[in-house]
């Protein structure tokens, strides 16, 4: 039998359910329960984050981390053995998803292999897009 968390398909690292189930209380939970490479990637991301969206809320939502904004999740990352997934990531303009075709997998998915750099400079613009998106007049996150 195939084991699905570690193989990183599509469930929950932390439990290996799909239900929306979460063993993690929070982010830095989630994060300290990954190995040390997953743990900094999903730490780049964080920072990027408070950078490019300081009013922004972590929480775990579905087994990974979610990052919110009046009321509103505007981006999952969670990290699998192979890569780094951004979620949901729809389609920008024309410029942004060009520069988004490598790592596209789904019409909404994300993967950074985790043996190839972050493009910081990319997930940064993807982060200011997804805010821009789910939070347009977002200044209170809990708003």
């Amino acid at each position: 039998m195939v084991d699905r968390v570690n193989a990183g398909i599509g469930l929950s690292p932390a439990t290996g359910d799909d239900r929306g189930m979460s063993a993690f209380a929070t982010v830095d939970a989630y994060a300290e329960s990954l190995p040390p490479l997953h743990r900094e990637r999903l730490d780049d991301v964080r920072a990027l984050i408070r950078r490019e969206v300081p009013q922004a809320l972590e929480t775990v939502s579905y087994g990974i981390a979610a990052f919110r904004c009046a009321r509103k999740t505007f981006l999952y990352a969670g990290c699998w053995s192979g890569h780094l997934g951004l979620y949901p990531v729809a389609g920008g303009d024309a410029d942004l998803e060009t520069a988004l075709r490598p790592y596209r997998r789904s019409r909404a998915t994300l993967h950074f292999d985790h043996s190839d750099p972050l493009p910081i400079d990319l997930i940064a613009r993807i982060i200011r897009a997804q805010h821009a998106v789910h939070c347009p007049q977002s200044k209170d996150p809990a708003a």
